[in-house]
């Protein structure tokens, strides 16, 4: 609910709803959000306070200390790996900029770019097609699992998503490539995937 809670006994609490096997003893209860933003990250919990007293005025304002600390931690965390991701992605994209000024041929240049690609938005699996004849795309470059055995494999215009992607010249993502009526189920089974971005 995003706001302190203190309790003589927490058994009484209606919210209460008991403990798993084995759990110790909690009686009196004192919990406060981590708020960072004004959203509710997490929570910081304290029970059994010594002497079986209850948690004070003072307890509490020193638990939201705390959890004000914990919540900039949290907002430090986030702001440097988002950083981190940032410099990952601009160190890639130059990468990629060297390698178009460098490299004179198409499939070193396209396998650069299969690997950057792979290693920016975490994929298991990224390929590369190009056309190849009127009716299929061959895939030209290809890094992750099985990359190599993938090199060289065509894929279908008529009937499959890279060819209803390709007709309709514009990014898309499927999130279950199984219920998904546009993609090759066979050449799903053989990339292994769950979801894809096209």
């Amino acid at each position: 609910e995003g706001c302190p809670l203190r309790l003589h006994e927490l058994a009484d609490d209606p919210r209460s709803v008991g403990f798993p096997r084995n759990h110790p003893p909690m009686h009196t209860f004192l919990g406060v959000p981590i708020l960072t933003r004004g959203v509710v990250y997490g929570n910081l919990y304290l029970s059994e306070k010594e002497g079986g007293a209850d948690f004070t005025d003072e307890d509490e304002d020193l638990t939201q200390l705390l959890a004000a600390q914990a919540a900039v931690a949290i907002d430090n965390a986030r702001f440097y790996e988002s950083s981190s991701r940032w410099l990952r992605q601009l160190e890639s994209l130059h990468e990629i900029g060297n390698a178009l000024v460098e490299q004179l041929e198409l499939e070193p240049l396209l396998g650069i770019v299969a690997a950057r690609l792979r290693e920016l938005v975490d994929a298991r699996i990224v390929l590369v097609a190009v056309p190849d004849t009127p009716t299929a795309l061959r895939v030209a470059a290809a890094d992750g699992a099985d990359a190599g055995e993938l090199v060289g494999m065509t894929l279908p215009l008529q009937g499959s998503k890279v060819g209803k992607v390709l007709e309709r010249a514009r990014s898309e993502r499927v999130d279950s490539v199984r219920d998904d009526p546009e993609v090759d189920q066979e050449a799903a089974r053989r990339l292994g995937g769950t979801n894809a971005l096209y």
